[in-house]
């Protein structure tokens, strides 16, 4: 009894460490100033990224050919949000467009001030977003959210909110989100349905974890 009192007091006493790190590295204030930083730091990191990309496998990152790298530019910034926390996770997404169409995502972190790079490639998450900016944002979103639910693995988007603020309002299932909340009896079709933030989080606890990247949770 004893030991298994000091294994849940360890644990406890870990999980308040990385949430107290998390805070500090992840969660740091991000203004319009450093948002500007960052689409500077993008573009100019953003030739290099695309160069990377082995020739003849452009289509596995969303482009017809090299020559469209010579167009690449940049869409709106996705801050991303994790479900569990309602808090930003740190990372940020950037669509690469191609005349005006989305072809990739950046994800990008900022950490002492600085951004660096952290990933490419989502070329099917960024069509979705193209989609969902069109139909919910009224296709003239100036921002947007990537609403990642690491319990239900599934992803849910949100236009024009301020960066950094606790999660609220709306929140519009992506497909991987869809399929869970069709399984659920929740939702009757894929389509661009917003629900509660409150509401999805009632509904997220009736879920067992399931492991694998955007797997439909099994109800408990």
């Amino acid at each position: 009894m004893k030991l298994r009192f000091k294994r849940i007091l360890k644990m406890t006493l870990l999980l308040f460490v990385f949430s107290l790190f998390s805070s500090a590295v992840f969660c740091q204030p991000v203004d319009q100033k450093s948002i500007d930083r960052m689409f500077v730091f993008a573009g100019n990191e953003l030739p290099k990224i695309l160069n990377y990309i082995p020739v003849n496998k452009e289509s596995d990152y969303g482009f017809s050919n090299r020559d469209e790298f010579k167009k690449a530019g940049l869409g709106i910034p996705y801050q991303e949000y994790e479900m569990g926390t309602g808090f930003p996770t740190g990372y940020w997404r950037v669509p690469v467009t191609v005349n005006g169409e989305y072809r990739a995502l950046l994800r990008l972190l900022q950490t002492d001030g600085q951004w660096r790079f952290a990933g490419f490639g989502g070329a099917k998450l960024a069509r979705e977003l193209a989609e969902f900016e069109k139909v919910v944002g009224k296709g003239k979103p100036t921002s947007g959210r990537i609403v990642r639910d690491f319990r239900m693995y599934c992803d849910f988007v949100q236009f024009n909110r301020q960066p950094g603020k606790e999660l609220d309002g709306l929140l519009y299932p992506l497909e991987s989100a869809a399929r869970v909340l069709l399984n659920a009896g929740v939702a009757t079709t894929v389509g661009y349905e917003g629900y509660p933030v409150e509401k999805i989080r009632e509904l997220r606890e009736t879920f067992k974890e399931v492991p694998g990247e955007n797997n439909p949770a099994e109800v408990k």
